[in-house]
């Protein structure tokens, strides 16, 4: 295994590697068989929902990302694993992700993420999600109270990623989703769960280290049961392709600063209906500090416009986000945080991991 001269912390093979290739095959026959089991569902019961499931696993939740309109296909980030797995596979260190988001009504929205590199084959990447809705009025049909409402939403993923050939990186994510309801003293508690599989590629020219590409599949799954099989609502398919550029490379030779200007484009199931535009730039001051903005389009999570900066010290690194489009989700003084920790020493292990062009944080 070597590394890039342009950057320690991107790992540079110039061989197919065999153990990565094995260890990504396996995934594969998941998405088929989720994808195959969700659409088996919807064709063996015409009557599946077609209100998605799972909409949380939609909601925008790392700071850099949502600074960058969510146009983070391309990247090489700790925070791949909401974008494209395959973002993780050039990442060198060690190290841990909290992603904190405080929605309306009191609602929470935490994660945490693992990376490792074991055996040297890729990156593995561990993320738990916790979306609480804490305490809630239930009610009847008719709006008289029944009791108290208590709701939450989690998610357990298991990612691998690696570099399948020069330039040429995939990755694959399993994900379990489980929703519990519990009421006190006189509703009913409900519960169910399904599962979910992201898959996703990346390209980074070796010829063209200002250039990176990169497309994924989200949420390929099994409809979501709570009540019964007439109730059952489908995963939340989504299909993402994109670029990023160096920009600053077509008009000076510069380690110091670094613009990337990012593109993509998301649509709904595999037919990709109603694309949504993302775009995103940052420009980064050594290894230091970023500035970012984005803009995405659509209504939905995180649309308009986002701002936001991250830095660096030492073994940590801190990005934050504010929205300057106010939605339902992102009312006014909404901000995003995420932190990073570096489990290896800077010194020995890189500090970032990108498209392989210096002052570009992950």
């Amino acid at each position: 295994m070597k590394r890039s001269r342009l950057l320690p912390g991107v790992i540079r093979s110039p061989a197919v590697r065999p153990w990565a290739w094995l260890g990504l095959l396996g995934f594969p026959v998941l998405l088929a068989l989720a994808s195959a089991g969700g659409a088996a569902g919807q064709q063996s019961d015409e009557r599946v929902s077609a209100v998605e499931c799972c909409q949380n696993v939609l909601v925008p939740l790392a700071a850099r990302a949502v600074a960058l309109g969510q146009a983070a296909v391309a990247d090489t980030a700790a925070d791949a694993f909401f974008y494209n797995p395959a973002g993780l596979s050039r990442l060198l260190a060690r190290r841990v992700e909290v992603y904190h988001t405080p929605l309306p009504d009191q609602v929470q929205f935490d994660a945490v993420s693992l990376l490792l590199r074991p055996w040297g084959v890729g990156a593995l990447g561990i993320t738990y999600e916790l979306l609480d809705f804490g305490e809630q009025q239930g009610t009847d049909t008719n709006n008289n109270p029944t009791g108290t409402f208590f709701e939450q939403d989690h998610l357990l993923a298991a990612t691998f990623a690696a570099e399948l050939a020069a330039g040429v990186s995939g990755g694959l994510t399993y994900k379990l989703f489980v929703v519990h309801a519990s009421c006190s003293p006189a509703c009913k508690a409900e519960s169910g769960s399904t599962a979910m599989v992201d898959a996703g590629v990346q390209f980074h020219p070796r010829r063209a280290p200002w250039l990176a590409a990169g497309a994924s599949l989200q949420n390929a799954g099994l409809p979501l049961q709570i009540v019964n099989k007439e109730q059952a609502d489908p995963t939340p398919l989504r299909v993402r392709a994109g670029a990023s550029v160096q920009a600053l490379h077509f008009v000076r030779a510069d380690t110091t600063l670094a613009l990337w200007v990012s593109g993509q484009l998301e649509g709904s199931g595999l037919e990709a209906r109603d694309p949504v535009l993302a775009l995103g730039a940052q420009l980064s001051v050594g290894e230091v500090m970023r500035v970012r903005t984005g803009y995405r389009g659509g209504t939905g999570s995180g649309a308009g416009l986002s701002l936001g900066v991250g830095f660096s010290v030492d073994r940590f690194v801190l990005d934050i986000a504010k929205p300057v489009t106010t939605t339902a989700l992102a009312p006014e003084g909404t901000f995003y945080v995420s932190l990073g920790i570096l489990l290896d020493r800077p010194g020995r292990q890189a500090t970032q991991a990108s498209p392989p062009e210096p002052s570009r944080r992950l």
